[in-house]
């Protein structure tokens, strides 16, 4: 039963107010264009050849998850924009560019952006196309469609289907064809049928995610008969390994296969000689095949397979690509610098994902409740959040910058409230999923199953089904968010003592 809903397919908006109740923090528009550079097509010329062989070279990038700004691991979008202007040299008119997903959401860079930085420097680099994953949902399809109206790419999602039928639904297409000298390579995209319970369930609500193997059989076949193509590549946001297996024995029908999702490399022949390639995450790795074809008989064969070590050990080789840069900076000026630079407050030290992060998270999205007169007066007994994925990077000692908030918590994750019989808290939550951070009041073995009980968590995991979907319960929306409560509990705090957010404290469990 729902006692309050705030309607859960509109985006939660972008900082109105700095946390503390700073005013005028900027907030992306979605109808602001930057200056663009002039598009520069980077495939004309000479396609690599021998005298028996042509050569075709397929890089992917999956996974980006917004990683545009340099780091320690990070090369950054400028560079890795002029880093893959270097490997096309080798081989100029026969590169394949493809993205495996999960390209925008995950830095406050990118996120503040949605996604428009990110994807107008696929157009500089001249990405040749763009498979789904799960969290380019993150911010439904409003942003979605936004960001595929500025693409020079399509978006692949052969399987995401309109529920209740077998028609691909209107913000994918199944596959493209692209040409490269005389030979026409058809570029197939999918996402993972096993991973819709990773996306809010409202963001999807339309969708079925149908098979992906006989998804891609048939697709496949088709591109070669009605489409005359040379080449098919396949490239799912799913892990490859388990491609690999699922796919063990079956005429796929394609000559190489990219995975992605689960952030692990792997390049790998599969027992029928296909190449499975797979990189890490934040471009961390790149991933990389060359196939070779027959010049007389267009036999296509495999050369190379295998993940390129991460590009930010080459990195003082390259100078930034201007026109991304030119981007950037734009973006960097009206919306991501006076967002990130906000001061929050300081920490006496690390606090790190699967401890104090945890703990500290939890404890601040009970004490945002009393923050705000209309929550205040809840007694709260219990707090949840998942620490697996729902929180991505730890905080540095000293100085937090919200910024740095915002890339720990780069999701736009909402406080809810359940009220709930004891016997819903103890079947659901306390033993429950146990990749979650918890902070409670009561414990467990003093719960009432006939008494009534007030929870907090995030709207994700209520409506994921492998968390909570389906606890009887009574569900308030807040509007806040987790991000915002974790700024505002570092800003009220001033200095956090992270000691006071250890897992051994009996006030937490993990």
């Amino acid at each position: 039963m729902n006692k309050r809903i705030i309607p859960l397919l509109l985006v939660i908006p972008l900082i109105t107010a700095c946390p503390g109740g700073e005013q005028d923090i900027p907030e992306m528009d979605e109808n602001y264009t930057p200056v663009l550079p002039e598009y520069k097509n980077k495939n004309a010329g000479e396609m690599k050849k021998d005298t028996s062989h042509a050569y075709l070279d397929i890089y992917e990038i999956s996974d980006f998850h917004g990683a545009v700004a340099s780091g320690d691991k990070e090369i950054g979008i400028n560079k890795l924009s002029s880093w893959m202007d270097k490997k096309r040299e080798n081989n100029p008119g026969g590169t394949v560019l493809i993205s495996g997903g999960d390209m925008w959401q995950g830095s406050a860079d990118s996120n503040l952006t949605r996604g428009n930085l990110v994807t107008y420097a696929m157009n500089v680099m001249n990405f040749d196309s763009m498979t789904y994953g799960n969290h380019e949902f993150d911010w439904t399809t409003k942003w979605i469609n936004n960001n595929k109206g500025r693409a020079r790419f399509p978006f692949l999602g052969a399987n995401i289907v309109n529920k209740g039928t077998t028609t691909v639904a209107d913000i994918a297409q199944p596959s493209t064809v692209i040409q490269r000298d005389s030979y026409k390579i058809g570029i197939i995209g999918t996402i993972g049928d096993n991973i819709k319970n990773t996306i809010m369930a409202t963001a999807v609500q339309d969708y079925d995610f149908a098979n992906e193997i006989s998804t891609v059989k048939a697709e496949a076949a088709r591109l070669r008969t009605e489409q005359a193509c040379d080449i098919v590549i396949w490239s799912s946001h799913n892990d490859a390994a388990s491609l690999m297996t699922k796919a063990s024995g079956q005429e796929l029908g394609v000559d190489a296969v990219f995975g992605g999702h689960s952030h692990t490399s792997l390049a790998q022949l599969s027992g029928d000689g296909i190449p499975f390639v797979q990189t890490e995450a934040y471009s961390h790795s790149i991933g990389h095949t060359q196939l070779k074809i027959d010049l007389s008989s267009k036999e296509v064969s495999v050369n190379t397979y295998e993940t390129l070590a991460n590009p930010v050990n080459e990195a003082s080789a390259y100078a930034e690509d201007q026109d991304v840069k030119g981007i950037y900076d734009q973006y960097l000026e009206k919306f991501i610098t006076p967002v990130k630079t906000k001061r929050v407050g300081e920490i006496s030290d690390k606090l790190e994902i699967k401890s104090t992060l945890g703990n500290f998270a939890v404890h601040a999205m009970r004490e945002e409740l009393l923050r705000h007169d209309e929550f205040s007066s809840y007694n709260i007994t219990s707090s949840w959040h998942n620490r697996n994925g729902g929180v991505r990077k730890d905080i540095a000692k000293g100085e937090v910058m919200y910024g740095q908030v915002y890339e720990s918590f780069p999701f736009d994750n909402e406080i809810v409230i359940l009220k709930m019989k004891g016997s819903e808290l103890l079947n659901k939550f306390f033993n429950g999923n146990n990749n979650v951070a918890v902070w409670h009041s009561v414990n467990k073995t003093a719960v009432d199953t006939a008494s009534d009980y007030y929870v907090l968590t995030t709207d994700f995991l209520y409506y994921n089904a492998d968390f909570y979907a389906g606890v009887d319960a009574e569900i308030t929306f807040t509007g806040l968010t987790v991000r915002d409560a974790v700024a505002n509990q570092i800003k009220q705090e001033s200095k956090v003592e992270v000691s006071n957010y250890k897992s051994s404290l009996p006030e937490y469990k993990l």
